[in-house]
């Protein structure tokens, strides 16, 4: 680098000649950044240093002296409290004028100047030496003077966490800090503090305290500085106590402080729960209206997570005005962001109530063991009532391989879940990558002690183009099942059967329970459900107790599982017992569209789920239970060993046959001749209406009073819940009542 920029002098390093522009024009900068490129005697102001309110040291820097550079400059400095320029005119125009003395090229200037008023300085250089003289480009300037700020508000007083609020009014032309100190009532000599920068203008500006003491007196001052100085407020406040629960409002666009305290001051939406709705008995109340808020969480697909809640109840559906004040007949409904495919919520070792809520169209791509697109239950103890979920999907992650998804809505890990008075209609588990597989299209459960009552569950399904599906409203594994006075309607589960094989399964189109401690199913109605695959086992319900360390025992009782679906075309019976213990009584098995017949006691080697099977058969016990009008077998056990035990049943009009390989049967009308066994007989029922699902007893049915009554109490009642003893028994679900009554049947 030799040439005339080369040898350029560096003084206060304000010019330069190395890097990009080395030995070129445009090396040559000030430190404002602009080209030096000065024709005679020339001074350059700078900014200030030292400010405060009422003094500074205006800088500037002498550029060029003229002539040969050799000859100084006298320069004055000229300012005013003011952001007016006064011009060039004359040194007089100004308020203040100081000699500064003489300069040589690039000498730095710099003065103190005392006396600013009103927080603004406007200043220039005027130059002069033989070779001429010079005004400086006017330097204008906001002095900081002392901030305003609002007196601090305490807010969101929870039990360990506060929220002191401030409103900055004017920053006093500078950057702001608020900080809070704060120290015990009874221990002022401990302090703590937390702190906002850079604090906006007219915006609330919220600081949070954490970390509290419970039931505990706080004091505290609020400081809002700038380089002028501070100003400050203080105030007290008391944490609330650990066992009184608080009361939370939220809508989807916030009021107020936002501190949930009441409607005026709702939280917005449902992110505030997350940390501040910990503690026992804490009860939110949503306003109706949508919300899709959602947190990214490293790690996680879920829009909302909630962690460790110790008795959170969540209410829906209120109108927004009261103390929570009246419900609204528009919904609560928490939906999915369009921006993402996650899960609605996650809970994690909480205990929870969630009541009048809708979850729609959660969708979510999972690993291993994991699922539940509306909500993921993980170790809690969870009641969820007057909910509706809908149109809920959840599949196997590209690329996870031989992977599970459960529950297209639910799925629970752990704990317990109670369900009540809640619909499901058109939510998934489908669609997954390769030999993955699919688990219960509403509901998946995973030891978990599992309570459904009064639920309808329509149209949900468990799907697969291959490989094995199971439940298409619910499935079960380990913990306790509990399921009373349920609709489940079109519920299927579905592989393929064209090009399929053995390992193509569907299990329980309605309904499959695996390896459970207990289970019982009582008062429900299952209609129109189907399992579809070139396997295809309970297209209603599918029992299943395989493990070498538990004997599931099931118990159903007065239910209907009714078959018919139009134009079926699958091997599937209506319900399926697969190894365990079953007591079934005042049940009805009927209309059975798939070949495979009612009911089967049969051992089913699967090696999706259970590994290899014991292969261990089941036993069970069919008591005043009616078998009608199935495709194929009535009731069939198919394994060598294991027991079918059927009393005072009827198993009358199926296709292919009666009873198959039955251990006992006595009391019992069977189509195809008396069977050994005290009692029996083959008469025709006299169904009242068997056409149209009418199973009761007709006036003259030889059903009427010939079974048997050991065993049964005077408080036992039949499938419409009258009572069983009136002198005899009769045989069948149906106590005769005469020769008519009334059944509603979906066909």
């Amino acid at each position: 680098m030799n040439g005339e920029w080369y040898k350029e002098p560096q003084p206060n390093n304000l010019r330069v000649n190395i890097g990009y522009d080395a030995n070129t024009a445009a090396a040559s900068k000030s430190a404002t950044g602009d080209y030096v490129a000065f024709d005679g005697i020339a001074v350059v102001p700078l900014p200030p240093t030292n400010v405060t309110a009422t003094s500074a040291y205006p800088m500037g820097i002498v550029g060029e002296v003229g002539g040969d550079g050799t000859i100084p400059a006298t320069v004055t400095l000229v300012w005013d409290s003011s952001t007016s320029d006064k011009g060039t005119n004359a040194l007089a125009d100004w308020a203040h004028s100081v000699p500064l003395g003489t300069f040589a090229k690039w000498d730095i200037l710099s003065t103190l100047i005392t006396g600013i008023e009103g927080g603004s300085l406007c200043y220039r250089f005027f130059a002069e030496n033989t070779m001429g003289s010079s005004w400086s480009v006017p330097y204008l300037y906001a002095i900081p003077v002392m901030p305003a700020a609002t007196d601090a508000v305490v807010s969101h007083i929870r039990r360990h966490s506060v929220v002191v609020s401030t409103t900055l009014t004017g920053n006093g032309n500078d950057v702001c800090t608020a900080t809070v100190i704060y120290w015990l009532t009874d221990d002022p000599q401990t302090t703590w503090s937390a702190s906002a920068s850079a604090i906006p203008e007219g915006e609330i500006t919220r600081i949070p305290l954490t970390d509290l003491a419970s039931v505990s007196a706080y004091a505290f001052r609020l400081e809002v500085e700038n380089q002028a100085g501070k100003v400050t407020s203080e105030g007290s406040f008391t944490t609330a106590p650990d066992d009184v629960p608080q009361f939370f409002y939220s809508t989807p666009e916030g009021a107020g402080i936002r501190d949930g305290t009441s409607w005026d001051n709702a939280y917005a939406g449902l992110l505030p729960i997350v940390n501040e709705c910990q503690g026992v008995g804490d009860t939110v109340y949503m306003k109706h209206g949508s919300y899709n808020d959602f947190s990214l969480v490293f790690g996680e697909q879920s829009q909302v997570v909630i962690e460790n809640a110790a008795g959170l109840t969540v209410r829906g559906g209120y109108a927004g005005e009261g103390a929570p004040g009246a419900l609204s007949d528009q919904p609560t409904e928490i939906t999915r962001h369009t921006d993402n495919a996650f899960r609605l919520l996650r809970f994690r070792n909480s205990t929870l109530r969630l009541e009048n809520l809708v979850f729609h169209s959660g969708s979510v791509s999972t690993g291993e063991g994991d699922g539940g697109a509306a909500i993921a239950l993980n170790t809690c103890n969870t009641l969820i009532a007057d909910c509706l979920f809908s149109n809920n999907a959840c599949r196997v992650q590209s690329g996870s391989y031989g992977k599970k998804a459960l529950g297209g809505a639910v799925f629970a890990n752990g704990g317990s879940l109670v369900v009540t008075n809640c619909n499901f209609s058109n939510n998934r588990v489908g669609w997954s990558a390769d030999n993955s597989s699919q688990f219960g299209g509403a509901i998946a459960t995973w030891n978990t002690a599992l309570g459904v009552q009064g639920c309808r569950f329509e149209g949900n399904y468990s799907q697969m183009s291959f490989k094995v599906v199971y439940g298409g409203a619910i499935y079960t594994r380990g913990g306790t099942v509990n399921i009373t006075d349920s609709l489940f309607t079109n519920n299927y589960s579905q592989v393929r059967m064209n090009n399929g094989g053995a390992a193509d399964e569907a299990y329980g189109g309605a309904l499959s329970i695996q390896d459970a401690i207990s289970a019982r199913i009582a008062d429900s109605i299952f209609v129109g459900n189907r399992a579809i695959g070139y396997t295809a086992n309970g297209g209603t319900v599918y029992l299943d107790n395989h493990t070498s360390t538990i004997v599931m025992t099931t118990v159903v009782e007065r239910c209907v599982f009714d078959g018919y679906v139009p134009d079926l075309s699958s091997y599937c019976n209506v319900f399926q017992q697969d190894g365990g213990l079953l007591y079934m009584t005042n049940c009805l098995i009927s209309r059975g569209s798939g070949t495979g017949g009612g009911f089967v006691n049969q051992v089913v080697g699967d090696m999706w789920c259970n590994g290899d099977k014991s292969m261990t058969p089941g036993a069970g016990d069919l008591v005043n239970v009616t078998i009608a009008d199935n495709m194929g077998w009535g009731a069939r056990k198919f394994a060598d060993t294991g027991t079918m035990n059927l009393r005072n049943c009827i198993v009358w009009g199926n296709s292919e046959g009666g009873i198959s390989n039955a251990t006992t049967v006595v009391y019992t009308d069977m189509q195809d001749g008396v069977l050994a066994g005290a009692g029996n007989l083959s008469r025709d029922p006299l169904f009242v209406d068997a056409a149209n699902g009418n199973y009761r007893l007709g006036k003259f049915s030889p059903c009427g009073n010939v079974g048997n009554r050991s065993g049964f109490l005077r408080s036992d009642v039949d499938l419409d819940g009258e009572p069983r003893i009136r002198g005899g028994i009769d045989l069948g679900c149906y106590e005769c009542r005469g020769s008519s009554g009334v059944c509603i049947m979906v066909r």
